[in-house]
Formats: C-alpha cells, structure tokens, sequence
C-alpha cells in the first residue's frame, strides 16, 4: 500500500501504477461531484457545504496527481521539477503522453529500486 500514498513524493512509479492510481482518483473526483450536484435541488447553486466538499476533494486530487506525477518522472530517472512543463500549453500534452508511455530506467537508478 506504500505506492497508493499522495502525499510522497520519493520513490519510483511504474506505468501501470501511474494510470491505474490517475484514472483511481478521477473516478473519485466525479464520483463526488455527482453526488453534490444531486445533492442541491435542480435549479438551486450548489450548497457552501458541497463548495467546501468540492474543493477539498479537488485539492487532495491536486496533491495527488503531482505526487504520482513525479514519481512516474523518477522511474525513468529524470527529477521531479520536469513535472512544472505541465503548466505549459501544448507542452503538457505531451508531458502527458512521456508519463503514460515512457519506459522505466532499468534496475536502480538514483531514486531507488521499482
């Protein structure tokens, strides 16, 4: 369960782990605002509760993603501060591409065994 953890950012994050944990939290992120949204009447804004509810399950996912993120960027050696090119247009796009299909550096490498 050590891999699961958001809020490390040391260690390695292989392919899989990386999409399974992305897709994991996404799923946990709409899943809750489908049950806000069905929480407030049709018609109404959404309650101060359920802002509250949404912005905290919104920056757990942030923490979140950023974390896997740069793990994924460990595995195939490369630091962590590469994951700031996601804050650039089009350039993320491509980041996202790198995560999700780049191979691991085989073995250890200096962030530790996978």
């Amino acid at each position: 369960m050590e891999k699961f953890n958001p809020f490390r950012f040391a260690g390695r994050l292989g392919r899989r782990a990386y999409f399974g944990y992305s897709f994991l939290w996404l799923a946990i992120t709409y899943g809750v605002a489908i049950l806000v949204a069905f929480a407030s009447s049709p018609g109404e804004e959404i309650t101060p509760g359920g802002t509250a509810v949404m912005l905290m399950v919104s920056l757990v996912y942030s923490v979140a993603t950023v974390s896997y993120g740069v793990r994924r960027l460990h595995d195939f050696n490369q630091s962590g501060w590469w994951y700031l090119l996601f804050f650039v247009p089009l350039v993320n796009f491509g980041m996202g591409l790198i995560l999700l299909f780049a191979g691991p550096s085989e073995g250890e490498n200096r962030y530790g065994l996978r």
